[in-house]
């Protein structure tokens, strides 16, 4: 692999820090850059369709320097799955590679992702 490459491995376990949930979105995103801009957190959140619930919660949390995780508690499974992935789409990486991030959801969830991903 040419070592210019950005490479970004989704692995099996989302993994969250203390800090905003919109924070954490944008990590691997360069600030002021414009992957990290909030309309395009909320885009790609639509093309994967995240409950509109979080996306309030991802506007919400940009305005405001939370050093907190609590957030993370009122999540299911797959939700964070979906904004493990909504991280790894937003840190515009020049390879991707997973590892079956999508068995974590269920049957109708699992296929529209895969077709959104791939198609």
């Amino acid at each position: 692999m040419p070592s210019h490459l950005r490479v970004l491995h989704v692995a099996g376990d989302p993994m969250f820090f203390r800090g905003s949930l919109y924070e954490n979105l944008i990590f691997g995103c360069k600030r002021g850059h414009p992957d990290a801009r909030l309309e395009r957190v909320l885009k790609v959140c639509h093309v994967l369709d995240i409950n509109p619930k979080i996306t309030c919660m991802i506007s919400d949390s940009k305005e405001r320097n939370d050093d907190d995780i609590s957030w993370a508690s009122s999540l299911s499974s797959s939700e964070k799955w979906l904004l493990h992935l909504v991280r790894a789409l937003l840190a515009n990486p020049d390879v991707k590679s997973r590892t079956f991030v999508n068995s974590q959801w269920e049957g109708s969830r699992r296929s529209t992702t895969w077709i959104k991903m791939h198609g």
